[in-house]
């Protein structure tokens, strides 16, 4: 099994590998332009999972991991038996302190450390250490075309990123995707965090990702804001070996901060508080997030991005205020 690049070991990142030839392009398909502007993405629809006969490209895969001995074992065993296997997998150790740097280094997967100050807010750290991994990566496999991100907690069946990469073939503006956690549900149009796949040309025209508290959920945002689309595939599935649920009310104040630096308008907030009204703590968490965003909004505080951004989000909220509106309808009517 050779998961590292030719005259690379474990705990040796000497450079002067021998890259591999590029795979023989994919036939022509046809294409299916998915445009992103609040119109055309009313008429959507979740393409059927039916895997196409395309020739495997150059991918990457990367796990962040910070004391994640109780489950990183399982997930880079996963990852490790993807038919095809990645070009490169890199373990970024984030300074575990636990046995997590012993148990990855049974396996031939890259091993990386960071030895940086961790940041307070964990999400920015993961954030960090995928950047860094990826800059390695890309020295290593400078022509790769996918990059896998799979979250040290996450469980991927062994054709998990054959599945998705031959739907990214079949729809060629989808330029991120994943399939969905076991027993799970997404909101439509996003692409589960647990386990996703980057398109090469939509990371480097999105800018990669930037240093905010929910970069992924940015990251999706950029996307449609340049015109790719993202899906989460609901007859693929990953399992996670922990909730990724909101523990606390300082993440709930974290998210509506957040939401506020994103661009949700404020109904949109409304509409997502509405739905967690039932997570817990239950009716509290929700209005922390509402009541946190509001308060930034009344201070008037300056936000990161640009004007062009924050217009497209707008148009983004009210086609997803929409689509759920639409399914609560649905099942009014069913009833």
């Amino acid at each position: 099994m050779q998961i590292l690049p030719r005259g690379i070991s474990t705990r040796d990142e000497r450079l002067g590998m021998t890259m591999k030839q590029n795979h023989s392009t994919v036939d022509a398909i046809n294409q299916e332009q998915i445009a992103l502007d609040l119109e055309t993405l009313r008429g959507i629809e979740e393409p059927e999972a039916k895997i196409s006969e395309i020739t495997m490209p150059n991918y990457i895969a990367i796990t962040i991991v910070h004391n994640e001995e109780a489950f990183i074992e399982e997930t880079i065993k996963s990852v490790l038996s993807q038919s095809p296997q990645p070009n490169l997998y890199i373990v970024v150790d984030d300074d575990s302190t636990d046995e997590t740097p012993s148990i990855i280094a049974k396996y031939p997967v890259l091993y990386m450390k960071i030895y940086e100050p961790r940041l307070f807010l964990g999400s920015m750290n993961m954030q960090r250490a995928l950047t860094k991994g990826i800059e390695r990566a890309t020295e290593l496999v400078p022509d790769w075309e996918f990059l896998l991100k799979v979250d040290a907690d996450s469980i991927i069946p062994p054709n998990y990123f054959h599945q998705l990469h031959s739907l990214m073939g079949k729809y060629p503006r989808i330029g991120i995707c994943s399939g969905i956690m076991k027993g799970g549900k997404i909101w439509k149009g996003r692409a589960s965090d647990g386990a996703k796949i980057y398109r090469r040309e939509c990371f480097n025209e999105i800018g990669g990702l930037d240093r905010i508290i929910h970069w992924d959920t940015h990251a999706i945002l950029k996307a449609y804001h340049k015109g790719w689309n993202v899906s989460a595939f609901s007859t693929i599935e990953y399992e996670e070996t922990r909730t990724s649920e909101r523990q606390n009310l300082y993440e709930w104040y974290i998210t509506g901060l957040t939401r506020f630096l994103l661009g949700f308008p404020l109904y949109h907030t409304i509409c997502v508080g509405a739905v967690y009204l039932r997570k817990k703590p239950y009716v509290i968490g929700s209005l922390m997030m509402i009541m946190t965003q509001l308060i930034q909004i009344l201070r008037r505080q300056k936000r990161p991005f640009s004007k062009s951004y924050y217009e497209y989000v707008k148009k983004y909220a009210v086609w997803e205020t929409l689509i759920r509106l639409r399914r609560v309808y649905g099942v009014m009517l069913r009833r």
